[in-house]
């Protein structure tokens, strides 16, 4: 899972790329491709959590931008993806950006663990060499993790719940612009471990999935890796040999950096002759971010060939590149239409390795097994209106049969309200009008009035998935 990656990154995806990208294009070749993989949020955290869970990110406080010292944002009883594949006999690992909250201990236990200025070094009660859950204790056997990638303090890696090295340096703020609020300009510093070099991070975290498919596939037991990469999100600073390797400008050179990463994890799975029975799955958690004057400079569409951007409720913030290999059972170089969202995997995926799902988990989550594996007409699969947010809980839009209802107003998050003589809300026609352009909210009340009662018929019930 690449953080923070558009959908037109991938050069094989968009014939206008500025970035050249052989390994995915070859991954495409070798597997098939998806045009309507949704995260359902366009933002890091909550899409994250509706990955790991199965269930959609309004229900809980998963829903903004979680710091490097937010509390576990997924309880420890309630079922995942790790926990669910682990009950199947998997081996289950995360390697990588984390971001969904620790459960740190305090220096002092009678004061909170941060204040709200934490990005100042002597307000934190951060006792970092005590164990850190919030990982392992959701279904993962191993993980080596950096808190909330490179962009939010901590900045160190913590292997299953132990900080690997203290964080006694300090580094200011790498991200500044008005794309992004106050509380991320201000908190993107912060304390950081001598040794977390932030050009290396994913080169580190690449050896160490690397390490653990090797380590992983020494035993009788299948595995699951989650490798959670740190890039291309800001800042932007790919390692040396990539700089320059694109015309998309640093951002294009980290994606660059991305795709050799993926090469090195391919590499080693064909080495070790796991090929056939290794289903890999190369995604990102939303749309890109693209600032002010990037596509004016490079001449690059991070979202191409949809309208909007990470924190968005435009389908560029939440429709990402998703690419299925498995040798010899996933038909090759085929491209997949039906829409589905992060919120399936769940059970798709314990569908695949004849897991079990708790009947009071994974509550917006559809089995889209056959869907992922191309085996439609064997199962079929009949998924009901997918709900995506935006940068906001309450920016929330719903989809079916190609209608896309955004009911509340406009802007970025769907939730300024409409100037006299506009269209309370927006429906477009995405069999017609991708790029959403065309508000037909007003021509058919009938579609507008049948989404809005399901957007709060799951609201309210708590589930969607029968």
């Amino acid at each position: 899972m690449a953080d923070d990656m558009g959908y037109g990154d991938v050069s094989a995806l968009n014939p206008q790329s500025k970035i050249k990208t052989p390994v995915l294009d070859e991954l495409i070749k070798e597997g098939r491709s998806f045009t309507e993989a949704h995260t359902s949020a366009s933002l890091c955290t909550p899409a994250r959590y509706a990955f790991l869970t199965g269930r959609y990110n309004f229900r809980t406080e998963a829903t903004g931008v979680a710091s490097g010292y937010s509390v576990p944002m997924i309880e420890y009883e309630r079922e995942t993806i790790a926990s669910v594949l682990k009950k199947a006999g998997y081996q289950t690992a995360i390697i990588g950006k984390w971001h969904l909250g620790l459960e740190w201990q305090p220096k002092d236990p009678t004061k909170p663990v941060f204040t709200k200025d934490d990005f100042i070094p002597e307000n934190l009660n951060v006792d970092y060499t005590k164990q850190v859950k919030g990982v392992n204790e959701i279904g993962f056997d191993y993980s080596f993790i950096s808190p909330a990638g490179n962009n939010l303090s901590p900045f160190c890696f913590i292997q299953n719940g132990k900080v690997v090295e203290q964080p006694t340096g300090y580094i200011k703020p790498q991200v500044e612009g008005d794309y992004f609020n106050d509380y991320v300009n201000r908190r993107n510093g912060g304390v950081i471990s001598p040794g977390y070099k932030l050009e290396n991070t994913l080169e580190t975290l690449t050896g160490e999935a690397v390490s653990y498919i090797r380590r992983a596939s020494q035993n009788e037991q299948p595995f699951f890796l989650f490798f959670s990469m740190t890039a291309p999100h800001f800042p932007w600073v790919p390692r040396k040999q990539f700089v320059g390797t694109s015309e998309a400008g640093p951002y294009g050179d980290f994606v660059k950096e991305i795709d050799a990463t993926v090469g090195n994890v391919m590499r080693e799975i064909k080495k070790l002759k796991l090929d056939k029975n290794t289903l890999v799955i190369f995604t990102a958690d939303n749309g890109g971010a693209t600032p002010e004057g990037f596509f004016e400079k490079y001449n690059h569409q991070m979202n191409y060939g949809r309208r909007g951007q990470k924190g968005e409720i435009w389908e560029g913030g939440t429709r990402v590149p998703f690419i299925v290999r498995w040798k010899g059972s996933v038909k090759k170089n085929k491209v997949e239409n039906t829409p589905f969202s992060f919120t399936d995997l769940l059970a798709s995926f314990a569908a695949i390795a004849g897991s079990s799902v708790d009947e009071r988990f994974a509550e917006d989550s559809y089995d889209m097994s056959a869907v992922l594996l191309g085996n439609k007409l064997e199962g079929g699969a009949v998924r009901g209106p997918i709900i995506n947010q935006s940068g906001n809980v309450k920016g929330l839009s719903i989809t079916e049969n190609g209608w896309k209802l955004i009911p509340y107003g406009y802007g970025r998050h769907g939730l300024i309200a409409a100037k006299p003589g506009q269209p309370r809300g927006q429906l477009y026609n995405l069999n017609d009008d991708v790029m959403e352009t065309n508000n037909l909210y007003d021509q058919y009340p009938e579609i507008v009035s049948r989404l809005s009662e399901v957007l709060e018929k799951y609201k309210n019930e708590g589930r969607s998935r029968p």
